[in-house]
């Protein structure tokens, strides 16, 4: 139960962290635009 519960969490940090990371990348997409 505890590593399910472990890897779900750490199914949503990631899907957190690729939405930063789109973030950032498109902010740089327009800086350089």
């Amino acid at each position: 139960m505890f590593s399910c519960c472990l890897a779900s969490r750490a199914r949503v940090l990631r899907k957190t962290l690729t939405w930063i990371e789109f973030s950032y990348y498109s902010v740089f997409r327009d800086d350089k635009w």
